[in-house]
């Protein structure tokens, strides 16, 4: 994802060069913000993880299950 060109990421460092001249840039500001804005993106992702994805894929799971019974059950009732 680094080697891809992010808008957002193009737009803040545009913003820093505004802000911080350059004599007195030594990218620590600049490390620091973008390592918070990177822990942030991963928090995200962990709890779209464990909120969106993992409730479709456990519905999902259930729905198999489920299918799996009904079909058992009615080879079953047949045998009878």
């Amino acid at each position: 994802m680094e080697n891809e060109e992010n808008p957002i990421k193009k737009n803040l460092e545009e913003q820093f060069r505004d802000l911080i001249p350059d004599e007195h840039d030594s990218g620590e500001v600049k490390k620091a913000v973008f390592q918070t804005l990177d822990t942030l993106n991963l928090i995200g992702d962990i709890a779209d993880l464990f909120t969106d994805k993992f409730t479709r894929t456990e519905a999902t799971f259930f729905d198999i299950i489920s299918e799996d019974d009904e079909l058992a059950g009615g080879i079953d009732e047949n045998k009878k």
